[in-house]
């Protein structure tokens, strides 16, 4: 029926020179603002440390080293007691599948995403595209682990345009994860590139324009229907 292809992100997240196809466009990122999300202890977290929020998304048991890595990622952060972990580790893990979890660190199986992005310094994210739209919309710059299907994709995006860094499962030792994470708290340019972004998320969120192409499609079909 020749209808359009809608791309539920703003383009200015796409490489440069990208060419899409006729009738293809690029839209809002379409992020629930008002969506019902799941309590949280928030008399835990520490106002005066930066907060790392580290989740593998609603699948992360189907990362066969998810467990590994949030240990890792746990240990990484006990370098560092200045900084707090914030960590999601989904519904197949808990306390006991880990050897430590650092005092600083606060592990609990599902967040509230988008107020902890409110509140996050940086997010570490196995690249799920409407993880990385959230983080982008909210100014958090990225450390992404991508895992199978678009989240290598992702990952690349984030890193082309100064969002953060990617990492590899396999081989993120403790020391590198510490280094990736030191490296985007001091450099202050990923924060300033994902805040530019994600003015422009908000500013095209409001324009609604997914909607006003999905209704001149419906007004063209009405037309058509009238017309038979």
């Amino acid at each position: 029926h020749k209808l359009p292809e809608l791309i539920l992100c703003p383009e200015i997240f796409e490489f440069s020179g990208v060419q899409r196809k006729k009738n293809s466009y690029y839209v809002e990122s379409s992020i629930d603002l008002e969506r019902r999300d799941t309590a949280f202890p928030w008399n835990k977290l520490d106002e005066n440390k930066p907060l790392i929020y580290c989740s593998f998304g609603s699948q992360s048991h189907f990362i066969d080293q998810s467990g590994d890595v949030f240990q890792r990622v746990f240990d990484a952060v006990a370098l560092r007691p200045d900084w707090q972990l914030v960590l999601g580790t989904g519904a197949h893990l808990s306390v006991t599948d880990f050897h430590s979890i650092p005092p600083n660190a606060l592990l609990v199986n599902f967040v509230p995403q988008l107020e902890m992005l409110k509140r996050a310094s940086i997010m570490i994210t196995h690249g799920g595209f409407n993880t990385v739209k959230e983080c982008i919309f909210f100014g958090v710059p990225m450390l992404v682990f991508p895992v199978i299907r678009d989240h290598p994709a992702i990952a690349a995006r984030v890193v082309y345009h100064g969002l953060g860094f990617r990492g590899n499962l396999q081989n993120a030792s403790v020391e590198h994860i510490h280094h990736l994470i030191d490296r985007i708290d001091q450099d202050r340019s990923f924060k300033t590139r994902v805040e530019v972004m994600g003015r422009e998320f908000r500013r095209i969120e409001e324009s609604e324009s997914a909607s006003q192409i999905i209704q001149a499609v419906l007004d063209g079909l009405q037309k058509k229907l009238s017309l038979a």
